[in-house]
């Protein structure tokens, strides 16, 4: 049962915004946002802080498999009024764990060169960013190159943003969530492969 007291507070939901905004301009950096108490698992508290604050009746979810649970599904419609969709080329936003991303990337809505903007939004769930295989990240919002792992990322997926990035300005923003933090990897990032770790 969903708890209808419980829901972000304003000095919540205006920490996670601006925490998403930061994440967004300073890309490949993890960045602490304000986590809601009550995320049921296996939603991640940051991954649900940054739908609560980005979602509504407006923006359609799509659940990967091992997300579209009967307690996520009620929470999400319960905070955001989103409908939670079957087709994944039908969602403004995905939430994904990172082991189940290579199976459905295809599926994404990479946009249109008239309507970019509607292309959908990628949040993976990880353990964290401090092993994995090692890229250098470089774009708009980053002085030099950044070096980035995160955990459960394969190096196929690497590849997939690599291929991602060159779609530009359409293609597939992405954002990953740990238990406290995210970190944001917008499309306009270049990617370049390192070494594993």
């Amino acid at each position: 049962m969903i708890d209808a007291t419980i829901l972000q507070s304003p000095e919540q939901a205006a920490h996670a915004f601006r925490a998403i905004l930061r994440s967004f301009s300073t890309p490949a950096v993890p960045v602490f946002i304000a986590v809601v108490d009550d995320a049921p698992l296996p939603l991640l508290p940051a991954a649900a802080s940054a739908l609560l604050t980005l979602a509504d009746y407006q923006t359609p979810i799509w659940l990967s498999p091992d997300l579209n649970v009967d307690i996520v599904r009620k929470y999400l419609r319960f905070h955001t009024g989103a409908a939670i969709v079957a087709n994944a080329r039908e969602a403004a936003f995905v939430l994904s764990n990172v082991s189940e991303i290579d199976t459905f990337t295809s599926q994404l809505n990479l946009g249109s060169h008239e309507y970019p903007d509607r292309s959908t939004t990628v949040i993976l769930q990880v353990s964290g960013f401090a092993r994995g295989h090692t890229v250098s990240v470089s774009g708009p919002g980053l002085k030099e190159p950044v070096q980035l792992s995160v955990e459960g990322v394969s190096r196929g997926m690497w590849q997939h943003m690599q291929k991602n990035s060159s779609y530009f300005p359409v293609g597939n923003d992405f954002m990953f969530a740990s238990a406290k933090e995210i970190m944001a990897l917008p499309r306009s990032q270049q990617i370049k492969m390192w070494e594993a770790a």
